[in-house]
């Protein structure tokens, strides 16, 4: 992933991430020791980034991880078997316990990952064996489960539905800020937590747009916005207006704003956007409930179905090449863009 400097020099990059750029700018700049050859300059930086370690995973990546070790604890209790015990029996029947209690196969996924995760940590060998045994069970709960591949999931949020949300927002700066939330969420296909987490020095003003440096949560990354096709669902000139009018100019984006219509606090939680959003999709009139993750998945369906290049959605959306995720959408956005009963003059 490249790395681009935020508006204030690497004031856009986390933490963790800039020891580590620090770490190859050092040693970029400082030449070879008299003696000293090109191995041991790998040795040196191999040192360096085992001190330095692979740092902390994202927070979404903790909760699930902790999700799945509280099932395996409910789990074995249950079924009176050992805590720490990877064996191919136990394993294989937490597929089962889960699916017992009618949990979609993506969520056992995640609950079997958690659990081997934990119990790897806790020095237990988990044999690869037993886990494709496990992952063999899933697979066939999942080919029998009969469900939409994406039901349960947030229905995507198309442009018509931005533009109604945009239309819906009253005139006052709540409604600005709902708006500005909606155009910019879309464009940069946030989560709730991303928008929840935005800060203003991660916004850059340019003259095409806007540069945005998402720099926490599972996909962190640099995300060019241009401007919008029409004004009033434009995220570049709703973020200038929210900045304008709101006054803020540091911290958080986005803020709480009381009936009064004034901005209360310095910032708002993932929760708080995901409220925010959902009485503006009910405000609106929509006929799904509109979360962070609408916007997301609605970016990824519309420009999928508008033709555009996979690793440009993939870099737009900061989705690994060949994600999972990302087929989800596509899937069943091909479902109706090539059913066979198109054109046939029903």
């Amino acid at each position: 992933m490249s790395v681009r400097e935020g508006v204030n020099g690497d004031s856009a990059v986390p933490d963790a991430l800039a020891s580590r750029l620090a770490l190859v700018r050092a040693l970029e700049a400082q030449p070879l020791a008299a003696g000293e050859t090109l191995w041991d300059r790998a040795r040196k930086l191999s040192e360096l980034v085992e001190a330095i370690g692979p740092g902390d995973p994202p927070p979404n990546t903790v909760r699930v991880r902790e999700a799945g070790w509280r099932k395996w604890r409910t789990y074995t209790k249950a079924l009176n078997l050992p805590l720490l015990n990877a064996g191919s029996g136990p394993l294989v029947s937490f597929v089962w316990w889960l699916a017992a209690h009618s949990l979609d196969p993506d969520t056992i996924a995640n609950h079997v990952s958690g659990a081997v995760h934990h119990l790897q940590a806790e020095k237990v060998i988990v044999d690869p064996e037993h886990r494709k045994l496990a992952a063999a069970a899933l697979r066939k709960y999942r080919n029998s489960f009969g469900k939409d591949p994406l039901a349960g999931r947030a229905h995507p949020a198309m442009p018509d539905d931005i533009a109604a949300v945009v239309e819906a927002c009253p005139e006052t700066l709540e409604g600005l800020r709902d708006r500005t939330m909606a155009t910019l969420g879309f464009a940069i296909a946030s989560r709730a937590s991303d928008l929840a987490n935005l800060d203003v020095r991660n916004v850059q003003r340019v003259g095409q747009g806007l540069i945005v440096t998402v720099t926490t949560g599972k996909t962190v990354g640099v995300v060019d916005v241009p401007y919008g096709d029409h004004a009033a669902t434009c995220p570049v000139r709703n973020w200038d207006a929210w900045i304008a009018e709101s006054g803020i100019t540091s911290g958080r984006a986005f803020r709480k704003i009381d009936r009064n219509d004034l901005i209360v606090g310095k910032g708002i939680g993932a929760q708080a956007v995901c409220e925010i959003l959902k009485r503006a999709g009910v405000r609106a009139g929509l006929d799904f409930t509109l979360t962070g993750h609408s916007l997301r998945s609605g970016f990824a369906t519309a420009a999928f179905l508008a033709g555009k290049p996979r690793h440009e959605i993939e870099q737009q959306g900061r989705w690994a090449p060949g994600s999972k995720a990302l087929d989800r959408y596509f899937r069943r956005a091909e479902r109706w863009k090539s059913n066979p009963l198109l054109g046939l003059g029903l």
